[in-house]
């Protein structure tokens, strides 16, 4: 049986969780904006963590990552938000702004659906005491940096249009497309010598699966590897170029 203590003091933690989460974020659906106020003892490189992580449990990806700055690719539409960490009036703050491809209707179903997964987001950050103003109680929990969790980080896999990309380290392209001709190799795929590269075709006739990929710096300056898989057939023929400029 449950005491009354009990009763207390979980509706006392749920009172101060809805009170955390009033004080310290605030939507703007108007702009497609929402901002969040943390603990200001919490540091950039943990919070962007935190938030790659429970964003890929909510289904995006982080696409790219910066200091300050990550952007997230819902891979099964074409929603997606940004996140900017910085500090106002000495209070350290998140702002996310999100889009359905470029543009956002404050009355279309991707708006209603990021306020209700940003409204959990900070339910869940108000559980974990790292809104503002939320007392500090034992250590922050501990997110792990093992391969998994760099590959979360900077891959970025978009099942409809079968491509996948990865952020690669400067000055590592022919270090990287010699992993991936070897890793291919292992794996029964050999070089399709009828296609002129870059890129590079690989194909595997057991599989009838074919794969091509490019290395390369974009715009930015970030070193990329774009990866298109498809079957082998006349589609994947023809659509090698077309896939090379997207």
């Amino acid at each position: 049986m449950t005491s009354w203590f009990t009763n207390w003091w979980n509706k006392k933690a749920e009172e101060d969780i809805d009170q955390a989460i009033q004080r310290n974020t605030r939507f703007y659906p108007g702009e497609g904006r929402w901002t969040c106020y943390i603990r200001t003892d919490i540091n950039a490189p943990y919070i962007r963590k935190f938030l790659i992580r429970w964003m890929k449990e909510a289904g995006f990806q982080a696409i790219t990552t910066g200091p300050r700055t990550i952007t997230f690719q819902q891979d099964i539409s074409d929603r997606r938000c940004g996140a900017i960490l910085g500090t106002i009036q000495g209070r350290k703050r998140i702002k996310i702004e999100y889009f359905d491809g470029n543009n956002l209707d404050p009355s279309s179903p991707t708006s209603v659906f990021f306020q209700n997964i940003l409204m959990e987001l900070a339910y869940h950050m108000a559980e974990k005491r790292i809104l503002f103003g939320q007392p500090r109680i034992g250590p922050l929990e501990a997110i792990p940096t093992d391969v998994n969790t760099v590959a979360e980080e900077n891959t970025f896999n978009n099942t409809r249009k079968r491509f996948w990309c990865g952020f690669l380290k400067k000055n590592t392209a022919n270090l990287a497309q010699k992993a991936i001709i070897r890793y291919c190799n292992q794996n029964n795929f050999v070089v399709d010598t009828n296609y002129e590269s870059p890129p590079i075709v690989v194909v595997n006739n057991t599989l009838n699966l074919g794969m091509k990929f490019l290395v390369g710096y974009n715009d930015q300056e970030d070193l990329l590897v774009h990866l298109f898989y498809s079957k082998i057939d006349e589609k994947f023929k023809e659509g090698s170029d077309n896939n090379n400029n997207n």
